[in-house]
């Protein structure tokens, strides 16, 4: 996942302040290159663990009504992209003009209770 170990364990070691043995940077380079070579021999394949759009919709259901994304397509369609994106940009400022009202009123509400 490290792209640059060496440059890694380095930048560790220097920052506590410790020298590594000979033998350790020799052993890190080795392992470095073998892992390298190293080819998973698994195959994964999403209809194995019935991972599908229907599923993932419904599994992350909650997730996307949170933050307020939608199940339509993600790949618009050559015309009037542009034109769609900016309708999303001032619907959702709108949605976050009308929840700021609604807890600016609900503030006042509770403050003349009080």
């Amino acid at each position: 996942m490290i792209h640059d170990l060496d440059a890694m364990v380095s930048e560790v070691c220097d920052f506590l302040d410790i020298k590594p043995f000979a033998e350790f940077v020799s052993l890190l380079r080795q392992k470095t290159e073998n892992s390298k070579q190293y080819k998973s021999e698994h195959i994964y394949s999403l209809e194995a663990i019935e991972l599908n759009k229907n599923r993932t919709l419904k599994l992350l259901q909650a997730f996307f009504e949170f933050y307020e994304f939608g199940a339509e397509k993600t790949v618009p369609e050559e015309k009037d992209v542009f034109l769609r994106f900016r309708d999303r940009q001032l619907a959702r400022k709108q949605r976050r003009r009308l929840r700021a009202k609604k807890t600016r009123n609900f503030r006042k509400k509770t403050m003349r209770l009080e």
